[in-house]
């Protein structure tokens, strides 16, 4: 068994680095331990981390098929450890939600986005649509927000994904309906 990347899952890591390098570069809120993050990510993607990688890989395939068979603390596990792991280190482990995430130039329908420290700021978003104005294509995303302990109805701009581009994803249960 060949425990390391192909040529097509290395260019995709490649290139998702790359990207996150690029959006560090043009986005204020990145500070040194983002920048030596990316570079752990980059040795990430020589050989010599491969091992890592493919037991990485295992897991989280493990704890999906154990999180699609009821297993609650699998579901957990998933929620509330694997979303701490760098967003590219989630992609290069197979994780096509994060790969997604990781390629998106703007807020996605169906991902509520969630700052990475929830003590430090409660706020979370829920993009329920995509539209666009009629007349400049300009993208606004329609959903809710949660800030200060509540959930309000609110759009956000292209220029608002530039100032949460640091973000992460989590998964959000929706209310009970009726």
């Amino acid at each position: 068994m060949n425990a390391g990347l192909n040529p097509a899952e290395r260019r995709f890591l490649t290139f998702a680095l790359d990207l996150a390098a690029n959006q560090m570069a043009v986005c204020d809120g990145f500070d040194e331990q983002d920048v030596a993050s990316l570079e752990s990510l980059r040795i990430l993607a020589a050989e010599t981390a491969e091992p890592a990688l493919d037991a990485l890989r295992r897991i989280h395939a493990d704890m999906v098929t154990a999180r699609s068979g009821g297993d609650e603390w699998a579901s957990e596990w998933l929620g509330e450890v694997w979303t701490t792991f760098p967003l590219a280190l989630r992609a290069a482990a197979g994780d096509m939600d994060a790969a997604e995430e990781l390629a998106a130039d703007f807020f996605q329908p169906g991902h509520t986005y969630a700052d990475r420290d929830p003590d430090l700021y409660d706020w979370r978003f829920r993009c329920d649509m995509v539209t666009t104005h009629p007349e400049d294509g300009g993208r606004i995303a329609l959903g809710w927000r949660h800030s200060k302990g509540e959930w309000g109805p609110i759009a956000y701009g292209e220029g608002d994904y530039d100032l949460h581009g640091f973000v992460g994803t989590t998964d959000q249960q929706e209310a009970p309906r009726g």
